[in-house]
């Protein structure tokens, strides 16, 4: 008996678990951030670990009414979700920036909650030109039926160079929408509260661009979470 288990041992076949296939940058965009939505097809999305650089040419990108054409990475929720992202990108000199013909001079990228192209929510850091400074903006921006409905929460003040990065937040609580920005992520600057009727909406990033040169920003940090059921 002791013979024919050796044997069995020694002919039997050694069976190796098949290699993990290593997760490439299309596979950790979409596991972190969502899908890429890029309708005029001009702008490059690049994953650095899990960081997302997203890069916009020197041509009008917005999510305005007459465009619609901002770069974005989403994914759609049904219900309650609560989304947190750092965002990044230095605040040039204004000497260096010229507005296109379609805006003032601007720049922008943040969160969106999308439930339909007359209704949606933007969530922003802006890159500003005010009275020939540049400034660093916050600002929340709600559109219902093509009516912006805007909750600015701050102006960096004239002459003062801000750092390059701030945090954003977006939060759905049944019928009500809060949102607020924050230098380190735990100290926070609210926004308010709106309400909104909407159904399952597409959350993610997004980035504008209303200059005559590219706009380059980087998102990290990011989390969208959804209250367990």
């Amino acid at each position: 008996m002791l013979r024919v288990l050796l044997a069995a041992l020694v002919v039997a076949p050694v069976v190796l678990a098949a290699p993990v296939p290593k997760e490439d940058d299309a596979a950790r965009m979409v596991r972190i951030f969502g899908t890429r939505d890029d309708p005029d097809k001009d702008c490059t999305f690049e994953m650095a670990g899990d960081r997302l650089r997203v890069k916009i040419p020197a041509k009008h990108h917005s999510l305005s009414q007459r465009f619609q054409n901002a770069p974005r990475v989403w994914r759609e929720v049904a219900g309650d979700f609560t989304a947190v992202v750092r965002v990044t990108f230095p605040v040039r000199p204004a000497a260096d920036l010229e507005a296109d013909e379609f805006s003032v001079p601007y720049a922008t990228a943040g969160l969106v909650a999308w439930a339909s192209d007359e209704g949606y929510c933007q969530v922003l850091r802006e890159e500003r030109v005010l009275n020939g400074e540049s400034r660093e903006a916050f600002e929340r921006l709600l559109w219902v039926r093509k009516t912006p409905k805007a909750a600015v929460g701050g102006i960096s003040p004239a002459g003062q160079k801000p750092p390059d990065a701030a945090f954003l937040r977006l939060a759905r609580d049944g019928k009500t929408l809060k949102s607020a920005h924050s230098r380190d992520g735990k100290g926070w600057t609210e926004h308010g509260a709106v309400e909104v009727g909407w159904g399952a909406v597409k959350v993610g990033v997004m980035a504008e661009n209303g200059y005559k040169a590219p706009f380059e920003v980087t998102f990290d940090e990011y989390t969208l979470t959804v209250p367990k059921k």
